[in-house]
């Protein structure tokens, strides 16, 4: 059989702007699906499904649960059990400072809604010096400080490490009447600049972060460590 190659020519295009349209339909419709299930109300349906945002667990003695972690308990090596391991591991530090250790995710799913993740995990001074002396690189940050990413032969210890703040960057946006029909009202709302507001909910251990100009965030602690969170609020 004979193959027109001028047909071929004229058809690719077509099929090249066929595929840009399609992959720009299913980002579309992941959004609107994601923004409908912020928007529903609470019901057994949605209750099915588990990880959500909103789905907070308090637990005896201050504690709280979240996405399937328990803060201060579970670990690196439980979130990449929960979120695999495409995950960035490297300590952050502003000049002159220790800096601290995250875990980072470009992109996960909590229940069916997507975001980034932030795990905030808990070492000593000691240990942040001796793996930011084996780091495999050491680069600026957009504030000036320094990312130094962890030498391979450290990871092991450092999944073993305990998780003690998660922040949660979702995908779609979070008004404040979205924000106040999924999580209720807060104890406290703090506007710490005239386009960011900070409502604050110590029972659960979260500060839900609105940007009129940026991304929403959502700041998870234990509610017996929430004073972390809303004291630098309060200068």
């Amino acid at each position: 059989m004979r193959v027109n190659s001028r047909s071929c020519v004229v058809l690719a295009p077509r099929y090249n702007h066929m595929k840009k349209f399609v992959a720009l339909l299913i980002i579309v419709i992941a959004a609107v699906s994601a923004l409908s299930l912020w928007l529903q109300p609470t019901d057994k349906k949605t209750e099915l499904i588990r990880g959500l945002p909103w789905q907070i667990e308090r637990l005896p003695g201050g504690g709280s649960k979240v996405f399937g972690l328990t803060l201060g308990l579970s670990t690196i090596a439980d979130a990449r059990r929960r979120f695999g391991g495409d995950m960035e591991i490297a300590i952050l530090a502003n000049a002159g400072k220790m800096g601290s250790l995250e875990a980072y995710y470009n992109k996960v799913t909590a229940g069916v809604l997507t975001g980034q993740l932030v795990l905030g995990v808990t070492a000593s001074p000691a240990v942040i010096a001796r793996l930011k002396t084996h780091a495999s690189k050491i680069q600026l940050t957009a504030t000036g400080g320094r990312q130094y990413r962890l030498a391979s032969d450290d990871l092991p210890a450092a999944y073993r490490l305990p998780i003690n703040t998660i922040t949660f960057i979702p995908s779609a946006n979070i008004d404040l009447a979205l924000a106040l029909k999924r999580f209720g009202e807060p104890a406290e709302r703090v506007r710490t600049d005239p386009a960011v507001l900070h409502l604050l909910y110590p029972d659960k251990g979260l500060d839900l972060i609105l940007n009129d100009r940026g991304k929403e965030i959502l700041q998870y602690v234990a509610p017996r460590h929430f004073e972390r969170l809303r004291a630098p609020l309060h200068p």
